[in-house]
């Protein structure tokens, strides 16, 4: 099957672009008249199998002396995998371009720019009338290009003295693909006396494929384990839509799980906790930092809405697309956007099914989030680069109560970071970046802990799923795990605001850590030198768990290897300040000094490597 989109040339604004697009084209109005038309023809779209793409250029200009050709490869189209596209192009034979009426072989350069993936860049000749006026590039095969959507490309030809820019997009289809396994979802707490229910979604692809449900047919059977009771069964047909929602299963005891097997293929699900062991408290799971084709990222807020509830089963999500015009973004950011954004939110916002919140990400490096939508306009593509502005606005927000703010980057932010107010919230684990690192730059700074989060970081539109292409079994993204009453968006940005979080990095295990009863998120003010202080970890992991830590102010102060899926057990802290010292000779502030304050917090690390913590206990020793 081939879906081909054609483009027509339109008008293009003048606008703020980054330094990559600034070093091939001017800000300026092309000339009236002149463009080019651009095809897109994929040659196997096909869930499942690999995508190569012929893009076809009709000049309607021909600058004298030649020029360039330069368009992006939006997500999805050229695979995005740790932002080396260039090195998988290249491995793949390289991206080929041509004079369609002669075949004569043109230069072609790709340039890797992180979350936009790959810029080509065709340079050609002078163009005489009979070399015609088609140009032909061919990107060989990638990863599938394996959902359904719209995609936006950019692009540009023209030469020192005049450009052109082409706006586009194309909606294609995608063909199912091969039937491997299932995904199975269903809540991680129960109260008394309810029961449980499960959805069972048949998937295609152990890598992608995430859009698209394979022709599955037959019985499914979903089994309670440990201590949950019931079995049922469900007949997938054409009528099925690929899932099926199963309901009647109870939980005897404290914990159990579910299991679904069909045609000897066999999926444990996650742990399913009785209220009576976590405090009265629900746990939920969501991804806060997720990308669409608002900003650079591909497909609508809509569609990420509908994945994150239907195809990854979350229970709360937030969209955070740039405000800044990085890569010419269409639509800018203004008013008119700002209340799409609220209420697209909105929208899809059903409290005690599935909760969205409002998010944009401004300098790079910082996500909003917004309680509801009463916070006013703001301009804040205004604030990329300007340090003394952003930290004036994030003073002012300090103080708001309908919007939180953290940090994604805590490694990387620039000095001038750690003099604004301290974030309520620190992503700690996406799939970009090393779990935990810089955090130590801000934690000295927190007056309370900052609530642990982990997010994707998906510029697919993809939340909760790891990115397109890494295998679903061993990669690491990022999750947020909340404690909260009901699930409502006032209730998850309580939690968020509190600290009743935990951030895994992708599983759903829980994580639950408190100190002399004091809950992760609170602060403990000791009554006195010497205070014994007791660590109290809950966890109920998805898998045997290898290792358990306490980590205090950057350095491990108790470990050992459980070796058991479900733990609660306590550990004595060391009382004396000195003991909470991170021991290094790094630029950490904590380095090397007495510190009166102590950030405790758990994490574990399972069998196949992946990792959860808890926010931290601040603990304050008496003076």
């Amino acid at each position: 099957m081939r879906q081909v989109g054609c483009f027509k040339a339109g008008s293009a604004r003048g606008s703020k672009l980054s330094a990559a697009w600034r070093a091939y084209f001017r800000q300026a109005r092309p000339p009236a008249g002149r463009g080019t038309v651009m095809t897109v023809e994929p040659s196997a779209v096909v869930c499942g199998e690999s995508t190569s793409l012929s893009f076809s250029f009709e000049l309607r200009q021909r600058p004298a002396g030649g020029g360039f050709l330069v368009f992006d490869l939006p997500q999805g189209w050229g695979g995005w995998v740790n932002e080396k596209d260039e090195d998988i192009l290249g491995r793949s034979g390289g991206v080929q371009a041509s004079l369609a009426e002669t075949a004569a072989p043109l230069e072609v350069e790709v340039i890797s720019r992180g979350s936009r993936l790959s810029i080509i860049q065709v340079r050609f000749g002078d163009l005489q009338e009979d070399a015609g006026s088609v140009i032909r590039v061919r990107i060989p095969p990638l990863l599938p290009c394996d959902r359904p959507g719209t995609y936006g490309f950019h692009a540009c030809v023209g030469n020192r003295a005049e450009q052109t820019r082409v706006p586009a997009g194309c909606r294609i289809a995608v063909l199912p693909g091969p039937f491997s396994g299932f995904d199975l979802f269903y809540p991680s707490t129960l109260g008394e006396r309810e029961t449980l229910g499960c959805m069972v979604r048949a998937r295609s692809g152990a890598q992608s494929s995430y859009f698209t449900v394979p022709a599955f047919r037959g019985t499914v059977e979903v089994l309670g384990e440990q201590g949950v009771h019931g079995r049922r069964s469900a007949a997938f047909d054409a009528a099925s839509g690929g899932s099926a929602h199963i309901t009647g299963f109870e939980l005897k005891g404290d914990v159990g799980r579910l299991k679904v097997r069909s045609r000897g293929r066999e999926l444990q699900g996650h742990p399913v906790i009785s209220t009576s062991r976590t405090g009265g408290f629900r746990v939920y799971f969501g991804d806060l930092h997720l990308h669409t084709a608002n900003s650079d990222g591909m497909g609508s807020p809509e569609e990420a809405y509908r994945w994150a509830e239907e195809g990854a089963g979350l229970d709360f999500v937030a969209l955070n697309d740039h405000v800044e015009d990085r890569l010419t973004y269409d639509p800018p950011w203004n008013g008119e956007t700002w209340q799409r954004l609220i209420d697209e939110a909105a929208r899809f916002n059903r409290p005690q099914r599935f909760v969205t919140i409002a998010g944009v990400e401004i300098c790079g490096s910082i996500n909003l989030y917004f309680d509801d939508g009463g916070f006013p306009f703001v301009p804040l593509h205004e604030l990329d680069r300007d340090m003394e502005a952003t930290g004036k606005f994030l003073s002012e927000i300090s103080k708001d109560r309908r919007v939180l703010f953290g940090y994604h980057k805590p490694a990387r932010l620039p000095a001038p970071y750690l003099g604004f107010p301290p974030p309520g919230l620190l992503e700690i684990i996406q799939h970009k970046r090393h779990p935990e690192a810089g955090i130590e730059r801000f934690l000295p700074l927190c007056p309370r802990p900052p609530s642990f989060l982990g997010g994707t970081d998906s510029h697919c539109g993809l939340a909760g799923s790891p990115p397109m292409g890494a295998d679903r079994a061993a990669a690491q993204y990022g999750l947020t795990g909340v404690l909260a009453r009901d699930l409502t968006r006032a209730e998850i940005f309580r939690s968020l605001r509190e600290g009743r979080t935990f951030a895994t990095s992708g599983q759903r295990s829980v994580l639950i850590l408190d100190i002399n009863e004091a809950l992760m998120g609170d602060t403990l003010r000791l009554e006195g030198k010497g205070s014994r202080l007791v660590a109290r970890v809950r966890a109920w992991a998805c898998e045997e768990i290898r290792r358990l830590d306490v980590v205090c102010n950057g350095t491990v102060i108790a470990s050992r290897e459980p070796g058991v899926e479900i733990l609660e057990e306590d550990y004595e802290i060391p009382g004396s300040p000195v003991d909470a010292v991170r021991r290094s000779a790094g630029h950490s502030p904590f380095a090397g000094q007495r510190v009166g304050k102590r950030f405790i917090y758990a994490r574990i690390t399972e069998q196949s490597g992946r990792m959860a913590w808890t926010t931290p206990v601040l603990v304050l020793d008496s003076a």
